[in-house]
């Protein structure tokens, strides 16, 4: 993950977020995706939560890692 696609990202938000935070925040779906615990159609309302971003935000976020969930998996791995 880069600067690239946090400015991709930040396009879409209203609060803008950092590279930090957007690796913390796809640490915390791909953990909620690993306890296979929900469907992450529903985890919008999950980042609501644990991170206080707003509804559209929080949708936002999770398309984008949806989108991009290859090439945010290949540069964590």
């Amino acid at each position: 993950m880069n600067e690239k696609l946090v400015a991709q990202l930040n396009k879409t938000l209203r609060v803008k977020i950092t590279l930090a935070t957007l690796k913390e925040v796809f640490a915390y779906l791909f953990a909620l995706r690993a306890t296979g615990a929900i469907n992450m159609l529903a985890g919008a309302q999950y980042l609501e939560k644990e991170f206080s971003f707003n509804h559209r935000d929080a949708v936002s976020i999770l398309i984008f890692w949806t989108k991009n969930f290859k090439k945010v998996t290949e540069s964590e791995g």
